[in-house]
């Protein structure tokens, strides 16, 4: 064939699509394809997945994934497909309308490989994971409904162990965006609609068998650094898993994942789980976590779940209930003050944690005597901490108008470079 050829067969295709002379361009490229007396050339294989992959009517779709299925029985016929797709994904594909993924490519990606598993999972070069992450992108996103239910049937049956790290990490992304208010580009939407209703991504992850991966089985994958890992094993219903990602991640990054899925504007089933495993917490880090936040007074879902669980604080249990404003327990706990007293002393200092502002406003809401210290002598702030001098009563400042100026030499006996001061 004559240089370019293929990429006018493909323009032709396109030109006309599904009319006579774009079936017969598809026709001679389908030829060239499945020959089998040589192998495709590379030219001939980028532009028919290129076809492919743009196409829409099926009098082009389907003569061509069959040539392509034929020739891709060839391992390396199909690696080098692949790498190409993974190329295009990263590549012109991605603020493109190419990259929108067809009825027909995704028949031929979900097709069976010559080694087993589908074809989308059988490229292992380094660019894999970008294509995975593509489709299932694509595939959650598209928007042909026929299309995007077929991708999330696939994905919810699929048990690659890099398409299952790619959707747990994708869910894991859409997660934290979602806590943090961020609106992410390009993706595939929100987690669940406005109505409550489960995303494509999230039915694809509620009906794949083999997620959440815990953190032992995604080893060293990022998902686990986040602190969002935890809502997909909530979603899951395996809450068995928390105590895991507690473990990986910590206390802090875990708890606070589970109180921002309480307040997300989800189905009312999805934040009652997080709300569960919060009050179902069994690790003692875990539960100190919760009630540092609770004795705050600024987290309601904390307090909440501290008061519902029945968890004290491990630090000081005088300290939790006053904080908590629990006032019979409390009284009862400490009824003279010096456990409390003790509790303010110790936490005068930023290094320590202060709580002055919310025992202060307790004390005088509440009429009780104020436990925290009073201000120390030699004017010493009350949280401890030496009294800040003004500005005005330290001098002037080395280089200001009145204040002493460096002369260029060596170093002087008085500390400035040049051995002597002046003044303007």
């Amino acid at each position: 064939m004559r240089g370019g050829q293929p990429d006018r067969l493909v323009a032709r295709a396109l030109r006309s699509e599904g009319g006579a002379a774009s079936r017969r361009a598809t026709a001679r490229l389908c030829r060239r394809v499945r020959r089998r007396r040589r192998p495709p050339s590379d030219s001939q294989l980028t532009s028919a997945i290129s076809l492919l992959a743009r196409a829409r009517d099926k009098r082009v779709t389907v003569p061509l994934r069959a040539a392509l299925e034929v020739a891709c029985a060839d391992p390396d016929v199909l690696t080098y497909v692949l790498e190409r797709l993974a190329d295009a994904v990263e590549g012109p594909w991605r603020d493109s309308r190419d990259g929108v993924l067809t009825a027909g490519l995704l028949a031929f990606l979900g097709g069976p490989s010559p080694g087993g598993g589908l074809r989308l999972t059988a490229y292992a070069g380094t660019r894999g994971r970008g294509l995975l992450t593509w489709f299932v992108t694509a595939a959650c996103g598209a928007d042909d409904e026929e299309v995007r239910e077929a991708g999330v049937r696939l994905l919810g049956r699929s048990g690659h162990p890099g398409l299952l790290r790619v959707l747990e990490g994708e869910f894991v992304r859409h997660a934290d965006a979602e806590l943090h208010g961020v609106s992410l580009r390009g993706t595939t939407g929100p987690l669940w609609d406005a109505d409550g209703r489960p995303s494509p991504l999230t039915r694809a992850c509620l009906a794949n068998p083999g997620l959440p991966l815990t953190p032992v089985d995604g080893g060293g994958f990022s998902v686990h650094a986040t602190r969002s890992g935890v809502l997909l094993a909530v979603l899951k219903g395996r809450l068995d898993l928390v105590p895991d990602y507690v473990g990986a991640r910590g206390a802090a990054g875990t708890v606070g994942a589970l109180l921002g899925g309480a307040r997300l504007a989800t189905s009312g089933e999805f934040t009652d789980a997080c709300r569960r495993a919060l009050r179902s917490l069994t690790t003692g880090s875990a539960q100190d976590e919760v009630c540092r936040i609770a004795a705050t007074g600024r987290d309601a879902e904390a307090l909440a779940a501290a008061l519902d669980a029945g968890l004290c604080w491990s630090g000081s249990r005088a300290a939790f209930l006053y904080l908590t404003e629990q006032w019979a327990r409390y009284d009862a706990a400490d009824p003279d003050g010096v456990l409390m007293r003790a509790f303010c002393a110790e936490h005068t200092t930023p290094a320590v944690g202060t709580y002055g502002a919310r025992v202060r406003e307790l004390a005088r809401r509440t009429g009780r005597d104020d436990p925290w210290p009073a201000p120390r002598p030699g004017g010493a702030r009350r949280d401890g901490l030496p009294k800040a001098t003004p500005p005005r009563e330290r001098g002037p400042a080395p280089g200001a108008v009145g204040g002493p100026v460096r002369r260029h030499g060596l170093l002087g006996s008085d500390g400035w470079f040049g051995g002597r001061t002046g003044t303007p």
